[in-house]
């Protein structure tokens, strides 16, 4: 069994390029990373997750009309005014 000062010492640096890919499926893939799910010594309750550095993280791809119709909710439902996700005119 792996103590902790050996996960410690086993995270390794990932480095992820996310030019021209789908943002909800690389999210997924660096959240997997970061939580350790990508080894065969994953344990939910040790945490065994390496290192992600995300590059060209401006330039990733929305699908759908995320782009134009995105509008979320407020946060709280006493909140008064609604958070406009939609990307800027580059």
């Amino acid at each position: 069994m792996a103590s902790r000062e050996d996960a410690l010492a086993a995270r390794r640096w990932f480095i992820v390029d996310a030019d021209s890919r789908v943002v909800g499926r690389v999210a997924t893939q660096i959240a997997n990373v970061l939580r350790g799910k990508h080894k065969p010594t994953f344990t939910p309750h040790v945490d065994t997750g390496d290192f992600v550095v995300v590059v060209n993280a401006a330039k990733v791809r929305l699908t759908g009309a995320k782009l134009t119709d995105k509008v979320l909710p407020p946060p709280h439902r006493l909140a008064r005014a609604v958070c406009d996700a939609r990307q800027p005119d580059v």
